[in-house]
């Protein structure tokens, strides 16, 4: 099925960006028309040049992690634990620096940060700071390892979500001599509603690289708008804003 894309002029803008949305896209959606793209909002972080979502991915913000499986079974670990994090009744299995047991209470895994910080670090930001999970690399020492699949579930106390899959076998080429080593696409968000687990097969050494996209960031919000009042301020003058503030409310 061919995809419509709209042919944009040579010099567009974001406000003729916004007119061409209007006036192409549907409201089936519920939602505004208004062509949205995530560039200059305040509480998502891009990283380097990319500025929206068309060129997410393109960042290079990842962070790898080494599993190491010293039994001959497979261990399942979970890998990020959502609002559960550190609830050993609620989440066992749950992925730490150091030597853990697996979600059945089984001993024998080992994992460890490959980078500058650690996997604690890495899931406490999480739990502020919600960021776009856009693919993986999976690189280990056997080739069942791509077998493996990661279930996605998002943790809600009123209901029972659904789980989703990632399926890494399904993205592997027969023409590619690789048969450790894989690259995925992802299309999940990482944050303190999310629980993500992953079996690792027995006797393997396991690296995942974790590619990350948009991150919302409240904190980083508050420091973009207090420079772009102070910013206005500035120009406008303190008494003239406190002024026209008075006129409103009163008036």
């Amino acid at each position: 099925m061919k995809k419509n894309t709209l042919k944009l002029g040579r010099y567009a803008g974001p406000r003729d960006l916004e007119r061409i949305a209007a006036a192409n896209l549907s409201r089936f959606d519920g939602g505004d028309a208004s062509l949205y793209t995530g560039e200059g909002d305040d509480f998502l972080e891009f990283e380097g040049s990319v500025q929206n979502f068309a060129q997410e991915g393109h960042e290079n913000v990842q962070f790898t992690i080494e599993m190491v499986n010293a039994n001959a079974a497979t261990r399942t670990a979970i890998l990020f634990p959502g609002y559960h994090h550190l609830n050993t009744t609620l989440a066992a299995g749950q992925m730490v620096d150091g030597a853990f047991n697996d979600t059945g209470g089984n001993a024998g895994l080992t994992a460890s940060s490959l980078g500058e910080k650690t996997i604690r670090e890495l899931l406490e930001y999480l739990k502020y700071v919600p960021s776009r999970w856009v693919a993986v690399k999976i690189n280990s020492t056997l080739a069942s390892q791509i077998q493996s699949d990661f279930t996605i579930t998002n943790l809600n106390p009123f209901k029972t979500a659904e789980s989703r899959h990632i399926r890494p076998k399904t993205f592997q080429n027969q023409n590619v001599n690789q048969d450790k080593i894989i690259t995925v696409p992802v299309n999940e968000q990482l944050d303190f509603e999310t629980r993500v687990t992953y079996p690792f097969v027995g006797s393997s050494t396991t690296s995942l690289t974790f590619f990350f996209g948009a991150r919302m960031n409240q904190a980083g919000a508050l420091r973009k708008k207090a420079r772009k009042g102070k910013a206005s301020v500035a120009v406008i003058g303190a008494q003239n804003v406190i002024q026209a503030s008075q006129q409103k409310y009163i008036g």
